[in-house]
């Protein structure tokens, strides 16, 4: 994500769209996800003889995938003067400085010191 200059108008800052910016999942939870799955399939597979002893294989892997590709889907990018975050968007001019908050701020931040109408994208495997 770019920096927004505040030396003009948020009116005359057309700056090009920059890329997306991915709130994913660490590439560490794949293998246990689906490292999960595949246990879960093989319980299943031992107690079920036949079709039934593999479908379980077939469903919950992609389930993983799935669960894990929608966990970190959302996404951050400034475009036509609106910062866009997930399928929330605000016009520039409505967003005063940002704060960098470290691990213990964030807590702080996100618990007794919660604005009430904040709109919040959080994910806490980003710190």
């Amino acid at each position: 994500m770019g920096v927004i200059d505040r030396s003009k108008p948020p009116e005359a800052a057309t700056e090009p769209a920059a890329a997306p910016e991915r709130l994913s999942v660490p590439w560490w939870w794949w293998p246990p996800a689906l490292g999960v799955a595949a246990l879960l399939a093989a319980e299943v597979h031992m107690g079920y003889p036949g079709v039934r002893a593999w479908a379980p294989y077939l469903l919950l892997a992609p389930l993983a995938v799935v669960a894990l590709r929608t966990l970190g889907r959302t996404s951050v990018r400034i475009a036509d003067g609106e910062l866009r975050v997930g399928q929330a968007h605000v016009p520039l001019r409505f967003i005063g400085d940002v704060e960098i908050n470290e691990r213990d701020a964030k807590r702080q931040a996100l618990g007794p010191g919660l604005d009430p109408a904040a709109y919040l994208v959080h994910r806490p495997w980003i710190g």
